[in-house]
């Protein structure tokens, strides 16, 4: 699946960032190792909406990677996609390494393939 997410991508680049520390940190507070990316707004008059948010689903760390991007748009030319992807802790690491270490103007895009 393919998203463009306009505007400064330093926000996505700090995420790669949180991510290279997944599960040795708590991310939002001390009871949820869960981190959050998320542009606009998912309201009607917003023209989009992204998020990705990175949590652990089991105690051992088990990780999910859960996207959700909407266009906000009419029920007749709306676009909404939700998903899930579980996937292992290293995996998270690997993935905060490719979005902390991108730079947008040399690599269009950022390929991510999760492994369970």
């Amino acid at each position: 699946m393919q998203f463009e997410v306009g505007g400064s991508y330093d926000e996505l680049i700090d995420f790669g960032r949180q991510l290279q520390q997944y599960p040795l940190v708590y991310f939002n507070d001390e009871q949820e190792y869960q981190a959050v990316f998320q542009k606009g707004k998912n309201r009607p008059r917003f023209l989009w909406y992204f998020r990705i948010e990175v949590f652990a689903y089991k105690t051992n760390g088990a990780a999910a990677v859960k996207m959700v991007y909407d266009n906000n748009a009419a029920a007749e030319y709306r676009n909404r996609a939700a998903f899930s992807i579980r996937t292992s802790p290293a995996s998270i690491v690997e993935l905060g390494h490719l979005l902390a270490t991108w730079k947008p103007t040399e690599q269009a895009e950022v390929v991510w393939v999760a492994d369970e």
